[in-house]
């Protein structure tokens, strides 16, 4: 759905999503994965940790006011609080920024970064909005 996305936040400085981006969001959490049934009647639910990611993200990076600089300076930190603003909801978490093995890279044509994905390092992502 382009045009979805409004904004990624981390520790507070916001960095705008291009229109034609289209993230994908797996909340995460606590899911049941497996129920184990009993002749008895009984059942255990068998329950696995899913880690929350939004993935296929590019931000803006202006070249002209320090945006590369500062976002790759957060990119290298592990706990970070990420707010992503979409169009209709706004999730919150605490994570990290995950981009390829040489790091974040910059579209130097359109002052924007190459895709990379943000990362729950302490389960989820909430929805707060």
């Amino acid at each position: 759905m382009a045009g979805s996305a409004r904004y990624l936040s981390a520790n507070g400085v916001r960095f705008g999503i291009p229109a034609d981006c289209e993230p994908k969001i797996l909340v995460g959490g606590r899911y049941v994965s497996e129920v184990v049934a009993y002749g008895d009647g009984l059942h255990v639910d068998i329950e696995q940790e899913i880690t929350g990611k939004i993935s296929d993200l590019e931000v803006r990076l202006a070249t002209d006011n320090g945006d590369f600089e500062r976002f790759d300076a957060l990119a290298k930190t592990k706990n970070l609080t990420l707010i992503f603003q979409g169009a209709y909801e706004t999730y919150q978490g605490v994570g990290r920024i995950v981009a390829g093995s040489e790091g974040i890279q910059k579209n130097a044509y359109k002052d924007k970064s190459e895709t990379f994905s943000v990362v729950a390092t302490r389960g989820s992502f909430k929805k707060i909005a």
